[in-house]
């Protein structure tokens, strides 16, 4: 007997390159958005419109999707701290000490 992890569509990479406001994610999918890596809050350009890029996305996911965000750990404490639509259910938030930074590039 096939174990069900064999009969299931397998994971597809679609890179989207500009804003997450420009993208429409309409059926239940995993979304892993990469931002780039910020030591302070002062780093962030324009914060306030890339959450309200984050919020539009996920409005328009399905409510059956999951969303994850890696970023550093200071924008993740700060985005975590503004969430109060009723879309938007925290799950999980691991943190992370980075010796190193990670660039948007994978290296």
């Amino acid at each position: 007997m096939a174990h069900s992890s064999e009969n299931t569509i397998p994971l597809k990479e679609e890179k989207i390159v500009g804003r997450l406001r420009d993208c429409s994610p309409h059926r239940a999918n995993v979304e892993f958005i990469i931002l780039p890596f910020f030591k302070t809050l002062e780093e962030i350009p324009n914060r306030s419109d890339l959450y309200e890029d984050i919020h539009y996305f996920s409005s328009m996911a399905s409510q059956d999707s999951v969303i994850a965000i890696l970023t550093s750990p200071v924008l993740a404490s700060d985005f975590c701290s503004e969430l109060n639509n009723n879309h938007l259910h925290l799950k999980l938030w691991i943190a992370v000490k980075l010796e190193h930074s990670y660039s948007k590039e994978g290296g």
